[in-house]
């Protein structure tokens, strides 16, 4: 009883801090430093815009998906419904950070608008069956 105590406790707290540092990016708080020139590489796929409107590389991107790849796969329920963000930037650090905790690559575009939302729906699905997999095996 006190291990699945813990476990919802950690659980828990993994879902404050995802929710916490999506919520800081929507609020365009990256801490960046200006590339000069990048602008003209928007819609390459190696150049992202936040909600703040700056571009930056998808290397940085990769970066602020460290500390949430590092939370384990009890992020994997928090980070889902951040891939149905609006923001392209949001979204690739969230599938990335899922990618690569789960080893389930997605078929969603990375900056594919996807407006409806159905690739990352379906793809979410993979991952959420993921998730309730290892949750029985854990019982």
């Amino acid at each position: 009883m006190l291990a699945l105590t813990c476990f919802l406790s950690y659980e828990l707290l993994v879902g404050a801090v995802v929710d916490q540092t999506f919520t800081k990016y929507e609020k365009g708080q990256f801490s960046t430093g200006k590339t000069p020139g990048i602008e003209a590489y928007l819609g390459s796929g190696w150049v992202m815009q936040l909600p703040s409107g700056e571009a930056v590389p998808r290397s940085f991107l990769q970066r602020k998906s460290e500390p949430l790849v590092s939370l384990g796969p009890e992020a994997v329920p928090h980070l889902l419904k951040w891939v149905m963000h609006n923001n392209l930037a949001i979204r690739y650090i969230a599938i990335y950070s899922l990618e690569r905790i789960t080893g389930i690559q997605t078929t969603v575009s990375y900056f594919d608008p996807d407006k409806d939302g159905i690739q990352r729906q379906h793809t979410c699905k993979r991952w959420k069956c993921w998730w309730d997999q290892r949750l029985a095996n854990k019982q």
